[in-house]
C-alpha cells in the first residue's frame, strides 16, 4: 500500500492505473487489508487525475477510467459469504461490498454504502432478479458479490452529452429508507456537462457518483431487462427543495457506447419523500430532499443532474 502510494508521484495517473490493474489481475488474494490499501491509492489517484479538472473523466483517457473501474471491481473479491459485509473508506471514494451464497439473501436486504453526504447511497434488488442472471454465465451454485461504490467526482468526461429531461423520466413519489453517515468523502464543485436534445441549458451534476454491479468468481454479471425496477438511491451533496421550482433533478446512467453519454434509457427518476429532511434536521428547512432514487431496469454507474427549468 506505502510503496504504491509513492509510486503514484513519479508515474503519470494513466500510467499508475495501468499498474493498479496489473498487479491485481496477477494478485492471488485480495484480503480487506489490501483493499482498504487499494482504495486508498485509487483516491489518491483520484485527487492527482482531479489537478485542474472537474472530473476524472475529463483527466483521464476512456482506456484508463476502465482499468480504474477494473482495479475497483476486484475489491469485491475480498468479500466472503461467513465475513459480512466489507466497508472501505477513502476521502475520494468509498466502498461496499458483500458475498451472499443465496439470491434470496442477496434481494432481501438493500445494499448501502456511505456517501459522505446526510444519505447513504444504497441499492434495492427486486426478487426478481434471478431471471434477469440466468442469461449472463450465473452459476446458482457459487456466491454472488455485491459492489457498491460512491465517488466524489464523476470518473466519465463533463464534456458527455446529457439527454435533457422528457416524459418518459417524470418524478413520481416512492418511500425509500435512507441514513445518515459519518464519512468523510469530499464532494467536487459541480460539473457542467454538455447537453444532448432540446435544450441549451448546461445541467450540474447534484451529488456523487454511484456505481453498481454484481459479480460472480471475479466477472461482472450483466444485469438489464429487469422486469421490476432496481432501485438505486443516489444521495445530493446539499439538500435541496423537495418541490423545486426553478430546476429538475433526474438520473441519468453512463452508456459507454458511441463515445459516452449520460442517458435516461431505462430509468426513471423518483423524488423520495423518505430522504426529505425535516424541518429540525441538520438546521435545514422543512422538506429538504437529501437522495433521488434512480428506478432502473439495468446496472450501472449513476449520477444525479439537476437541469435549469
Amino acid at each position: 500500500g506505502g510503496g504504491g502510494g509513492g509510486s503514484s508521484a513519479t508515474l503519470t495517473v494513466a500510467e499508475a492505473t495501468a499498474q493498479l490493474d496489473s498487479l491485481l489481475e496477477q494478485t492471488a488474494e485480495i484480503t480487506p487489508d489490501t483493499a482498504q490499501a487499494v482504495t486508498s491509492f485509487v483516491s489518491s489517484l483520484l485527487d492527482k487525475a482531479l489537478v485542474g479538472a472537474s472530473d476524472v473523466g475529463t483527466a483521464l483517457d476512456s482506456k484508463s477510467v476502465a482499468r480504474l473501474q477494473s482495479s475497483v471491481a476486484a475489491l469485491a473479491t475480498a468479500a466472503t459469504p461467513d465475513a459480512g459485509e466489507l466497508t472501505l473508506l477513502s476521502p475520494n471514494m468509498n466502498v461496499s461490498t458483500a458475498a451472499f451464497t443465496t439470491v434470496d439473501e442477496l434481494t432481501s436486504t438493500p445494499v448501502r454504502c456511505p456517501s459522505g453526504a446526510a444519505d447513504e447511497a444504497a441499492v434495492a434488488l427486486p426478487s426478481g432478479l434471478l431471471d434477469v442472471m440466468a442469461g449472463s454465465g450465473f452459476n446458482p451454485a457459487l456466491p454472488v458479490s455485491t459492489l457498491l461504490y460512491v465517488t466524489s467526482a464523476s470518473l466519465h468526461g463533463a464534456n458527455a452529452a446529457v439527454e435533457a429531461p422528457g416524459a418518459s423520466a417524470s418524478p413520481s413519489d416512492a418511500p425509500s429508507a435512507t441514513a445518515n453517515t459519518g464519512a468523510q468523502l469530499r464532494t467536487r464543485r459541480a460539473l457542467s456537462p454538455g447537453v444532448a436534445s432540446n435544450t441549451s441549458a448546461a445541467p450540474r451534476v447534484a451529488g456523487p457518483m454511484v456505481s453498481f454491479s454484481l459479480l460472480q468468481a471475479g466477472s461482472e454479471l450483466k444485469v438489464s431487462g429487469a422486469a421490476s425496477p432496481i432501485n438505486i438511491t443516489v444521495p445530493l451533496a446539499t439538500a435541496l427543495p423537495a418541490t423545486p421550482s426553478a430546476t429538475a433533478l433526474v438520473c441519468r446512467w453512463w452508456d459507454a457506447s458511441g463515445g459516452g453519454t449520460w442517458s435516461s434509457s431505462g430509468c426513471s427518476t423518483v423524488l423520495d419523500s423518505a430522504s426529505s429532511a425535516p424541518a429540525s434536521s441538520n438546521g435545514g428547512a422543512g422538506g429538504a430532499l437529501r437522495a433521488v432514487t434512480c428506478s432502473c431496469t439495468h446496472l450501472s454507474d449513476f449520477v444525479v443532474f439537476e437541469f435549469p427549468t
